[in-house]
């Protein structure tokens, strides 16, 4: 009984980690001066549609709400374009991220997010 008991209450806490496509991001985007809407406009104009990003390097800017991948993701403009829809298609309005394999951001994911410097406006 006690190792049943065990056994539900790890599996749980598993799923608590493997969080998956959200909206959630940094209390100041609401000041973040754009929204996943404009960014995803950036970056349907970003050409060539093959330039690719590494994890950390920020790919298009709104104001102070960048999109960028993290933990170790990576992956090309057409790639980031996709993974915006899926936000969007999310309800997400303006911060979230999306997981890039599988359905755990802690294995790769795209976030947009507030940035408090920036360094570029539009395409990065």
């Amino acid at each position: 009984m006690h190792f049943a008991t065990i056994a539900a209450v790890s599996a749980l806490t598993g799923q608590t980690f493997a969080l998956g496509i959200n909206c959630r991001g940094s209390g100041l985007c609401g000041r973040a001066g754009g929204d996943l809407v404009g960014v995803k406009a950036i970056v349907d104009g970003i050409q060539p549609r093959d330039r690719n990003y590494g994890s950390g390097q920020h790919i298009a800017c709104a104001g102070n709400l960048c999109a960028f991948f993290q933990n170790s993701a990576s992956g090309t403009a057409d790639r980031v374009s996709g993974l915006l829809q899926q936000l969007y298609d999310h309800s997400c309005e303006v911060c979230g991220s999306v997981p890039t394999n599988g359905n755990n951001v802690n294995a790769g994911e795209l976030t947009v997010n507030y940035v408090a410097n920036p360094g570029c406006e539009g395409a990065c």
